[in-house]
């Protein structure tokens, strides 16, 4: 430890994260500046009958080195990651244009009572398929029954009508999907959505697309094709 007439340099603050983010760099350069000072003050006012010790010198340099490099590396890290986030960006707008199939379990009705359409796949062909709709508080609010139907995936329509044929209030509901094969064994149902991107948004931290006119997550996105 380096100290004479009441100054003191033991160490490079520990709360000091140069690899954190903007908050990391901006720390570490005012412990750098601290340490430069508190070290110029100590050559300064040492005493000639007792000098600063080598050791001490030399770890405290070495200290400030660190510091040194990890500013740097901070510096490095940012740009890159600046970097990474407009590629993200550029390559999210390129799927405009494109036929995507999105795995989502939500329709919407949108303010002016115009509905997504339910779509969904199947696993094999069914005899018998029912659609339940139901809203956030998990109240049944129209059924439709779609009959015989093959495998594979399938767009239905909806009017965003309730039971009573009155237009539903705006919002998300929940499609239930059951189906039953000429045994009467039910047939696995997968929920998705399928249309052309028509637009993106990469202002959140996760860039989303549009596929009919409906918000979806990249991560669940399941195809994408020309």
């Amino acid at each position: 430890m380096l100290q004479d007439a009441g100054l003191q340099i033991s160490s490079v603050p520990k709360e000091t994260n140069p690899v954190g983010g903007e908050s990391g760099a901006k720390r570490a350069l005012e412990a750098k500046e601290q340490f430069l000072k508190m070290l110029v003050a100590q050559i300064s006012n040492q005493s000639p009958t007792n000098p600063m010790d080598d050791k001490d010198m030399v770890s405290q340099l070495a200290q400030f080195s660190s510091i040194e490099q990890a500013i740097e590396t901070n510096s490095k890290l940012e740009a890159l990651e600046r970097a990474q986030t407009v590629a993200t960006k550029l390559s999210v707008a390129s799927l405009i244009g494109k036929q995507a199939s999105a795995s989502t379990g939500m329709v919407e009705v949108g303010k002016e009572g115009i509905a997504n359409p339910i779509s969904f796949e199947l696993s094999d062909r069914a005899k018998d398929v029912n659609v339940d709709l139901v809203d956030a508080d998990g109240k049944l609010v129209r059924s439709l029954n779609l009959k015989s139907m093959g495998p594979g995936g399938h767009t239905i329509p909806w009017d965003g009508k309730g039971m009573d044929k009155l237009p539903l209030p705006a919002g998300h509901y929940r499609p239930v999907v059951t189906a039953i094969d000429n045994n009467n064994a039910e047939v696995s149902v997968r929920h998705e959505i399928r249309g052309i991107i028509h637009r993106v948004d990469v202002e959140g931290e996760e860039p989303a697309l549009y596929v009919n006119d409906r918000r979806v997550s990249l991560r669940e996105i399941s195809q994408i094709s020309d």
